[in-house]
């Protein structure tokens, strides 16, 4: 009888479950604090954590994504072993001349064709303004200032790079030491067409080797008017101004054609630095963290860089002009007379590009 009666109580009792078998307490209706709700009161849905989004909502899009990912890799057959270290590398240098086989193949095509955009304007990740204007047609004042700041070697330079020196730059690099010179001419129109901007430190040596190949090949297939021609409509003048043409009307409201001494030396100062710099309300340059208004960033300030080559650049371009033999240095390399000479009708900068409007 007692035994029945033990059995009964037992079958009545709550089931114990385990700590790790019993449900999760639905937050739902759950009252943290406060009176209780009237009766006939609706009871308050609880607000969602914000910034948390629901792993109900993002699981299934990453498990999408993981799986849309492995479908683009190449599947072995079952039982396949995995490749060699041999046949990996293999793959490695098959898709670096490949890399390498583009820029060159592009060399020989903007002998001809004009580059209708860069590798440096794709990285700057927002609206660009750039005009084309041929050689011919931009002031030799400006020509000559860019090769006496840039390359003043340019016009009688065999090889795009001086090994040599380029190898004190590595030294220079690793030492973490200042750099004892800059690139050529050729090298930086290499890196404009085919490469990234110099802002990414620890990739810099990579950059400086992959902008040689395609640098040494335009000294071969190209003239070396074509080569100056290409980097004064590729080169950065202002966060998103490229090229001469640009660049003379957003500064200074006209053709670059008619572009001074000094005006081309403040441009020109521009080039090693152009990411702090805007147009000024009347005209000119104005350079980004001048606190105290005087009109030139100060030590210390944003713009500090890009006003230094300012400065640089207007106090040295008389000299550089000089030393570059005045318009025998663009004579000698194929663009004869002045620009000024031709009609301004045929002028490709005549009108400012309309996307400079966008930039006010």
């Amino acid at each position: 009888m007692d035994a029945d009666r033990r059995r009964d109580a037992a079958s009545q009792a709550p089931e114990v479950l385990h700590p790790a078998q019993r449900p999760l307490p639905s937050r739902r209706g759950v009252r943290r604090s406060g009176p209780p709700p009237r009766r006939g009161a609706a009871v308050p849905e609880p607000r969602p954590e914000v910034g948390r989004p629901s792993r109900r909502t993002i699981g299934p899009q990453v498990a999408a994504l993981r799986e849309r990912l492995r479908r683009l890799r190449p599947q072995r057959p079952p039982g396949t072993p995995p490749p060699s270290t041999r046949a990996r590398l293999r793959t490695v240098l098959r898709w670096a001349l490949i890399a390498q086989t583009v820029p060159l193949v592009l060399v020989l095509l903007f002998t001809l064709v004009n580059p209708p955009y860069t590798m440096f304007r794709l990285w700057n990740f927002g609206p660009t303004v750039a005009q084309w204007t041929d050689a011919e047609h931009v002031s030799r004042n400006f020509l000559v200032v860019v090769m006496g700041q840039e390359d003043q070697q340019f016009p009688e330079r065999m090889l795009a790079v001086d090994y040599g020196m380029q190898w004190a730059r590595v030294q220079a690099y690793l030492d973490g030491t200042d750099d004892p010179s800059g690139s050529t001419i050729t090298q930086q129109t290499s890196k404009n067409l085919f490469l990234w901007a110099g802002r990414y430190p620890p990739l810099e040596p990579l950059r400086k080797a992959l902008e040689i190949p395609p640098a040494e090949t335009m000294e071969i297939v190209m003239s070396k008017r074509r080569i100056l021609e290409i980097y004064v409509n590729v080169a950065q003048f202002a966060p998103r101004v490229y090229g001469v043409c640009a660049a003379s009307w957003y500064y200074f409201g006209k053709s670059s054609r008619s572009l001074s001494v000094d005006e081309s030396a403040q441009l020109v100062g521009l080039l090693p630095s152009p990411l702090h710099v805007e147009r000024a309300p009347g005209g000119g340059m104005r350079f980004l963290g001048d606190a105290n208004g005087n009109g030139v960033a100060d030590p210390g300030e944003r713009g500090w860089i890009s006003a230094k080559g300012y400065w640089h650049a207007r106090e040295r371009a008389p000299r550089w002009y000089a030393q570059m033999g005045g318009l025998a240095a663009t004579e000698g390399i194929g663009i004869a007379g002045d620009a000024s000479d031709l009609p301004a009708a045929d002028d490709p900068c005549r009108e400012p590009p309309a996307a400079l409007a966008d930039l006010d």
